[in-house]
């Protein structure tokens, strides 16, 4: 049985950013970390973004980790996916 994709859903300041606004771990490691836990759970598995921030803002931030998904932006208020893909 293959088991079903996960969606993680993250807030932004002060979770995946300090409270700088600062990644406290590169984007890389928590590519890596991402991709193995995909791989020992054996389901895709994606990063939701939320925030109060804007869309832009938000799919800035998606971009910069090298991931895909959806955005929860403005409180909840806009649901939006990144076009550029």
């Amino acid at each position: 049985m293959i088991p079903p994709p996960v969606v993680i859903v993250s807030d932004v300041d002060g979770t995946l950013l300090d409270h700088d606004g600062a990644w406290p771990v590169p984007p890389r490691a928590l590519r890596r970390r991402l991709d193995l836990a995909a791989d020992e759970i054996g389901a895709p598995i994606t990063l939701a973004l939320a925030s109060s921030r804007t869309v832009d803002e938000l799919l800035a931030l998606q971009r910069w980790l090298g991931r895909s998904g959806p955005c929860l932006a403005e409180d909840g208020a806009v649901i939006a996916l990144d076009d550029d893909d």
